[in-house]
């Protein structure tokens, strides 16, 4: 998924290319090696020289913002054969006091930010417990109810169509029949627009009744706390990359 989604953002073009049938008989050559060389004479050495060979003549065309550049194919694989496997996440984030995701369709910034084609995931959460409208048949067509829904279809639609993963990141309630409303909407608008869903609120509510000592939240409105949102970051970094987190020394800058 990772090469899928590097060819796509940089809109990667691969000129000249061999011959289809020459390709497919060198793919063919390396998968019989890579089980036949336990017990038959290992021949990668010429593998990688045919390959060479082969993709020699080839330039890889990529873009970076409006400019176009290329580079010998062979160079670009050898140059990510050496580049480091846990590259580090690079994230950012549109938020507004307040606001909710109709408003941040609206004003467009979110939909640019997706264009740019710099992103591979696209995390969206609503405001406060507006998604538990879902739950109650009286407020599923209120203008904030029905706008939330339509700005989490057109977003993801909108990342799907770069090749984005969309993931919904849940919010949290003061109780549990409010975060069980909260969580089942989720679930259900996730499947909806074809997202993975993180159910931090649940997460969360989870982690403080096993760890009582723990105070997840730093003030009544349900702000997280720093061991909170740490939290919540260790499970949407563990969704993102399939990896646990690792414990590391923390600095805040912030006020």
């Amino acid at each position: 998924s990772y090469m899928a989604r590097v060819i796509r953002v940089f809109d990667m073009r691969f000129a000249p290319y061999p011959s289809f049938p020459l390709t497919v008989a060198l793919a063919a050559a390396i998968y019989v090696n890579f089980f036949a060389h336990h017990f038959l004479p290992d021949i990668r050495l010429a593998l990688f020289v045919a390959t060479v060979a082969l993709y020699g003549r080839t330039r890889i065309w990529f873009r970076i913002h409006d400019r176009h550049w290329w580079m010998p194919l062979p160079v670009a694989a050898l140059l990510s054969a050496l580049a480091p496997t846990e590259a580090p996440l690079v994230a950012d984030m549109l938020v507004a006091p307040g606001g909710d995701l109709a408003e941040r369709w609206q004003d467009g910034a979110s939909a640019r930010e997706i264009a740019s084609g710099q992103w591979q995931v696209l995390v969206l959460q609503e405001r406060g417990g507006l998604l538990a409208c879902l739950e109650k048949p009286t407020q599923r067509d209120e203008p904030a109810c029905r706008g939330s829904v339509t700005a989490h279809r057109k977003l993801a639609e909108l990342a799907k169509a770069r090749g984005m993963r969309v993931i919904l990141l849940g919010t949290w309630g003061p109780d549990a029949i409010w975060q069980k409303q909260l969580s089942r909407s989720l679930r259900k608008l996730a499947t909806q627009i074809g997202a993975e869903p993180f159910d931090a609120g649940a997460d969360l509510r989870a982690f403080g009744q096993s760890h009582p000592q723990v105070a997840i939240y730093q003030d009544e409105s349900l702000h997280p706390s720093l061991e909170g949102s740490l939290r919540i970051a260790g499970g949407l970094y563990r969704l993102l990359t399939g990896r646990e987190p690792a414990t590391r020394a923390l600095t805040i800058t912030a006020p």
